[in-house]
């Protein structure tokens, strides 16, 4: 089995290039955004994470699978992200959702949140997660997608001029 760093080379030892993601999913997510700060309400300034079961389409099958949702919350306690992933069959950590209040976008609020889960994800397993294989075929709307593409670019560019 190869390891994390192995996957990011290609055979000139290189890091391979990123291809953009196209968004896929609808564009309005208020419905979702409102469902689930129904569902997490106010709670202590920070992360916080749980783990709940859930079915959903996105598992490709009707069983319910242990989804861990990070949430991250003002010093009011008003919650302004919100992030859900799963464990595919192989094991591998995969995202299903990462959600910023709609208020409160392009605040850096989505970057937080991804650089939390992904320095929990290395704390519980000693290596980056595959940003290729987790990303790749999540459906994401254009706000989504615009942040997994610039911060994917970024650790291309820095892993590139480190190879």
């Amino acid at each position: 089995m190869r390891t994390f760093e192995q996957t990011w080379l290609n055979e000139d030892g290189r890091v391979w290039e990123w291809d953009d993601i196209v968004p896929s999913a609808g564009e309005d997510i208020t419905h979702v955004w409102n469902r689930l700060k129904t569902k997490f309400g106010r709670g202590p300034a920070g992360f916080s994470e749980s783990t709940s079961l859930v079915v959903s389409s996105v598992f490709g099958h009707s069983d319910s699978v242990p989804v861990r949702w990070t949430v991250y919350r003002s010093e009011d306690g008003e919650v302004l992200g919100i992030h859900a992933c799963y464990k595919d069959a192989a094991g591998r950590q995969l995202p299903m959702l990462l959600v910023v209040s709609p208020g409160h976008r392009r605040k850096g609020i989505g970057t937080l949140m991804f650089n939390f889960v992904r320095g929990r994800f290395l704390d519980e397993n000693g290596v980056d997660g595959d940003a290729e294989i987790a990303f790749r075929n999540t459906p994401m709307n254009t706000a989504a997608a615009g942040l997994v593409n610039k911060l994917v670019r970024e650790d291309y560019d820095k892993r590139n001029e480190n190879a």
